[in-house]
């Protein structure tokens, strides 16, 4: 989203006195049935976590606790180890997609915390290990754009609407709700800020924090039993679990009570996330540390951000508006089809426009939005002193496509979609590492070479290259 877009949103949203949509389609696929939501708490000094509200965001949770984290005892978290083992291997077995929803982006901070502190604990059982390794996996996922496991409704709702105050202030998902379901009877920003009391972080509200910090003080000093302080710091405990899980499902229903539209490209996006986690559900696999691995790993991040942009534009008419102002879509009408013979190659399209930016040249490929129509800019001329451009458009694929447009139709044009070239890329880096070429697997750089002085200009230079 653009700065101005940004800000003229937030005017708007003022103005009105609710948070308005900037998308009309999501960027998330509907939730599978069920789903599964976690709610952690955590102790902030200590980054331990106190407890964990956990299950169907539909029903009522499981909450696995401890008043006393910095025992180090962890069998607390076995019967949550079991439930998302239980959950995440189902849905794999079934060949469906898994959908885990957390509050904010604190919540994925204490799941990310879980797995690297139990993935290779050997202090705690197979089940927690097991545990680790799938917390570390959702949290991975989280870095591939466009990913469909893991659902941040924090994060999920400031990218679909505006709100009337700061970004920063949109980061307090109780604030950013009060702005999407105004109360009645209250002026906007005061509910927000009112709401912004409350803590929305994971963490125990001020008053039950300093109520169990005393409770462990009186036991170690010998003035209250643990058998009572422990049943109060429980209660405690369990009552802010449930607050957070309350504000994950009110969370999750305002998001869905927005309405959007679901793309056809989040398809593609849900296969990919579900490739990318399926595999390694049963497994327990370390960070990427060789040349070959990292490289692999920037590939799939790169294709991910690159796909997701391209459903972002190719599904939301917003998000394409955009591109069409920042010339990366084309707005043109077919002014001819020249197809000798119909279905058969060669065909051209002659394509005009009145777009005030551009960003297309000889050369360029573009895409038919919905269609599986691809083409290649070999002439752009401007007509009309200058009012308007003529591109020369030759068809490469698609020429028995029954949507290939006709004379008189208004198009939409857009980057194509991106090629995925991951496994020619690791055939690469396999062939690489047989050869063990010193430039990239070598401890010094080898010695450089003599260069010799080229005699053409940088422009021959180019065309040889070009050809």
């Amino acid at each position: 989203m653009s700065t101005i877009f940004d800000l003229t949103a937030r005017l708007l949203a003022y103005q009105v006195g609710r948070a308005i949509p900037t998308r009309r389609s999501s960027a998330l696929m509907a939730d599978p049935f069920p789903a599964f939501a976690i709610a952690p708490i955590r102790m902030v000094a200590e980054q331990v976590v106190y407890a964990l509200a956990y299950g169907d965001p539909d029903g009522e949770p499981e909450i696995a606790l401890t008043w006393n984290p910095l025992e180090r005892d962890a069998r607390f978290l076995e019967p949550f180890a079991a439930a998302l083992d239980r959950y995440l291997s189902d849905c794999v077995s079934a060949g469906e997609m898994p959908r885990v929803w957390l509050a904010h982006a604190a919540a994925l901070e204490v799941i990310e915390l879980l797995g690297h502190r139990y993935r290779t604990n050997r202090s705690v059982g197979p089940e927690l290990q097991r545990m680790g390794a799938q917390c570390r996996l959702l949290a991975e996922e989280t870095t591939f754009a466009g990913q469909q496991i893991v659902a941040i409704a924090g994060i999920l709702l400031a990218g679909h609407v505006a709100t009337g105050q700061s970004p920063s202030e949109d980061l307090h998902l109780g604030a950013l709700l009060a702005w999407i379901s105004p109360p009645a009877g209250t002026a906007i920003a005061d509910a927000a800020a009112q709401a912004a009391l409350e803590p929305a972080a994971a963490m125990l509200a001020r008053a039950a924090d300093d109520r169990v910090e005393e409770l462990r003080e009186r036991v170690a000093r010998g003035r209250l039993s643990e058998a009572r302080a422990r049943v109060e710091a429980e209660a405690i405990i369990r009552e802010e679990a449930l607050r957070e899980w309350a504000l994950l499902v009110r969370a999750r229903r305002a998001f869905w009570d927005l309405g959007l539209a679901q793309g056809p490209e989040l398809t593609r996006l849900a296969a990919e996330s579900l490739g990318r986690v399926a595999w390694q559900i049963d497994r327990n696999y370390g960070s990427p540390a060789r040349p070959r691995s990292l490289a692999q790993r920037l590939d799939e991040l790169t294709y991910a951000e690159e796909l997701a942009a391209y459903a972002d534009v190719a599904d939301d008419p917003i998000a394409r508006a955009a591109a069409l102002n920042a010339g990366r879509v084309l707005d043109a009408t077919v002014l001819q089809r020249d197809q000798p013979r119909r279905g058969f190659q060669p065909c051209t399209l002659t394509l005009e426009t009145r777009q005030d930016v551009l960003r297309v040249r000889p050369g360029t490929q573009l895409q038919l939005r919905g269609a599986r129509v691809v083409g290649r800019v070999t002439e752009v001329r401007e007509v009309n002193a200058g009012q308007a451009t003529q591109i020369t458009l030759a068809v490469t694929t698609g020429v028995r496509n029954p949507q290939l447009p006709a004379p008189g139709q208004r198009t939409d044009w857009m980057e194509p979609e991106p090629a995925d070239l991951r496994y020619q890329k690791r055939q690469v880096y396999e062939r690489m590492a047989a050869s063990a070429d010193a430039r990239v697997f070598g401890d010094t750089l080898p010695p450089s070479a003599q260069l010799q002085p080229a005699d053409d200009d940088l422009a021959t230079i180019a065309r040889k290259l070009r050809r």
